[in-house]
């Protein structure tokens, strides 16, 4: 989930050094719909719901995308996002069945582990949307709504701060890591605002996502039995996005007198 992790800054990064200095404004004025191609980046803070909300804390996510706006205000798009937080509910329940009556953990050393167990997760998705101008003075921005489908995925990550902790270590994590996973929905409704210089460009609202998920472990040590249950997760939270645009250069024009 790291690499992943560093993958959507890097996409990200590598997106504005290559494009940054080649995005040029088109010169029509803004009361005018253009089209518009863009990559962007964002940041959610989100809240768990339904069964999600019994196996994690509030959490956050970061992910980058591109995204086409029509002529007609349409919105279509794909992005990647990864989740991650640190807020473990019945932590100490995960790994009752290898803890201490007092709930440590024995390294290979004879010590007790520094166990540390945070969330990591990722949700793909393609998006359809549309935005409804608020000023005719400015058709590329207003009030959009945007509804998306793809692919949910969650874990516990369990790490030890530089320990050999051979109960937790290698294959026996994932005994203990509840990696789940499903279909999901989200919808979108916010504010997206393209502005007369290539800086301020941006989107902010509220996102609401459900998911339709299943255990996918073989076995979970935990439960004593194979991590296949069928459970429905919701996330809802507030989500900002920065957008690079890549504009269509308009056609130059030549008057004659």
């Amino acid at each position: 989930m790291n690499k992943f992790k560093f993958i959507l800054i890097a996409i990200t990064l590598a997106i504005g050094v290559l494009f940054g200095n080649a995005i040029r404004a088109q010169k029509s004025s803004r009361d005018t719909s253009i089209l518009i191609i863009g990559a962007h980046a964002t940041y959610q803070y989100q809240f768990p719901g339904a069964d999600l909300a019994q196996r994690y804390g509030n959490n956050s996510n970061i992910g980058a995308g591109i995204r086409m706006k029509t002529t007609n205000n349409w919105l279509f798009g794909a992005q990647g996002v990864y989740l991650f937080g640190d807020n473990i509910k019945n932590e100490d329940e995960i790994l009752a069945n290898i803890s201490t009556s007092e709930g440590e953990i024995i390294t290979q050393a004879g010590t007790f582990a520094n166990v540390i167990m945070n969330q990591q997760g990722f949700y793909f998705s393609g998006h359809i949307g549309k935005l409804f101008p608020v000023s005719p003075e400015n058709l590329n921005s207003g009030i959009c709504f945007i509804a998306g489908g793809g692919y949910l995925q969650h874990r516990i990550n369990i790490e030890t701060r530089g320990e050999s902790v051979h109960q937790i270590s290698g294959d026996y994590e994932k005994g203990y890591d509840k990696l789940t996973g499903g279909p999901a929905i989200s919808q979108f409704i916010g504010y997206m605002h393209f502005g007369k210089n290539n800086l301020l460009n941006f989107y902010a609202g509220l996102e609401f996502t459900q998911a339709w998920t299943h255990g996918m472990r073989e076995y979970d040590f935990n439960m004593r039995r194979k991590y296949d249950d069928e459970r429905y997760e919701t996330l809802w939270g507030i989500k900002i996005g920065w957008i690079i645009p890549f504009y269509k250069r308009e056609k130059q024009k030549y008057y004659y007198y």
